[in-house]
């Protein structure tokens, strides 16, 4: 039989995105194909060589046999795949109502092992089920860890339910976790908790969890969290105003972009400046994002990644030639930040772009990114593509970071 790939999920996934309809068993009127039955048996490679020979994904007939396809590959990977992996397709096949993905991701929340619990909580979040809440909230009353762990996948999911967690979140000793309920409460947006937070606000001894809970105070609408963050925009220590820059540009709110042009021309850090460029794009003000150039090709990795990051919260069509020129930069983290803010934008101009980039793509994390941002921007016709990399014999490599990178976040319904 043939060793599971761990590319191989990922593209499955891809595939099924881009096929029409999304369900694990086929209808009663669609006959199982012969080459589902023998990617069942776990021979994928057997599976995709007849598949290319027989079908023509143009195609109703084509669709239904790849849509089997990527159905077993994933099958066969929630028995043979490492446990990370397992974390992602136990995640995809939940989203189609899969019984087994609840069990396969509780037992790894539980894992002795840190990046297998990170994955399995951070999948549990994107499902949002109630059963994905229900492990969440249990694991909340484990230990420390497991309480960090379910506050950032409660997050995730919404859910009005946890808002006890993050209360009981704001009486820890630990300032992340106090950080992750205050978080959690401000998006939620209940006007009940507003008080207990301008309570904190004044209570806190922690500057940067301070900053937090004036943003959360700030998204509820509340003039005073706004106040406060504009105020730690000047003075005091680099850390804090470029904090307060950063949050200030998750904002929507018109009256802080002047202030933020004021810290872009004025203030003596360069870290300060460079967070100030990139959160004036939110405003759809693009003169500091020669700035965040800068900083993306600076020979400090460090200042490199967090100017990636920034391009998540920049206003896309203003920051667009910059994301696009990040696609070719000559390090993987800040491809993989462009791979990622493009398929968050849905962008399918740039289609041709990203298919031309996973053919040159040589770091796995970044083409995974990459796969799973073509999976949200490209059509039908990029499916001879995913066919083609299914195809090709590969090694496990980073495979188990990159599948869940690329695919914790990828959205199972079937759009295009």
């Amino acid at each position: 039989m043939n060793r599971y790939h761990a590319i191989a999920a990922e593209i499955a996934l891809l595939l099924a995105i881009l096929l029409p309809g999304s369900i694990v068993t086929p209808t009663a009127a669609e006959e199982v194909t012969a080459i589902a039955l023998q990617a069942e048996q776990g021979d994928l490679t057997g599976a995709v060589a007849a598949y290319r020979a027989q079908y023509d994904p143009a195609t109703a007939r084509g669709l239904v046999a790849l849509r089997q396809l990527a159905i077993q590959v994933l099958r066969l990977g929630l028995r043979l795949s490492e446990p990370q992996e397992r974390n992602v397709v136990a995640g995809v096949l939940g989203r189609w109502g899969d019984l087994a993905a609840l069990w396969i991701l509780d037992e790894a929340v539980h894992s002795t092992e840190p990046m297998l619990r990170r994955t399995a909580v951070d999948t549990l979040g994107d499902l949002a089920t109630p059963g994905a809440v229900c492990v969440l909230r249990r694991l909340y009353y484990t230990d420390v860890e497991g309480r960090r762990l379910a506050l950032s996948g409660l997050r995730r999911t919404g859910d009005k339910t946890a808002l006890l967690c993050y209360l009981d979140a704001l009486t820890s000793p630990d300032s992340s976790l106090r950080a992750q309920g205050i978080s959690g409460l401000g998006e939620l947006r209940t006007p009940a908790a507003l008080p207990s937070l301008r309570k904190l606000l004044k209570t806190e001894k922690d500057p940067l969890v301070s900053l937090t809970i004036a943003r959360a105070l700030a998204v509820a609408g509340d003039q005073a969290g706004l106040t406060y963050l504009k105020t730690k925009l000047t003075g005091g220590q680099e850390q804090i105003r470029d904090s307060a820059a950063g949050l200030l540009g998750t904002l929507d709110n018109p009256s802080v972009a002047p202030l933020l042009r004021t810290a872009l021309t004025t203030d003596p850090s360069a870290m300060v400046r460079t967070t100030a460029a990139a959160s004036l794009s939110h405003f759809k003000d693009p003169s500091g994002l020669p700035l965040v150039q800068e900083a993306l090709e600076d020979i400090d990795f460090r200042i490199r990644l967090a100017a990636a990051v920034s391009m998540s919260r920049m206003d896309y069509a203003t920051a667009k030639p910059l994301v696009l020129r990040a696609l070719g930069s000559a390090d993987p983290l800040v491809r993989t930040n462009a791979f990622k803010v493009v398929g968050e934008n849905t962008d399918r101009s740039v289609a041709p772009l990203v298919v031309e980039a996973i053919g040159r793509e040589t770091d796995r994390y970044a083409e995974s990114q990459a796969l799973w941002t073509l999976g949200q921007i490209g059509g039908v016709e990029t499916i001879p593509l995913l066919v083609d990399l299914l195809d090709e014999e590969r090694g496990p490599g980073v495979g188990g970071w990159g599948l869940v990178t690329s695919s914790v976040e990828a959205p199972l319904a079937a759009p295009h």
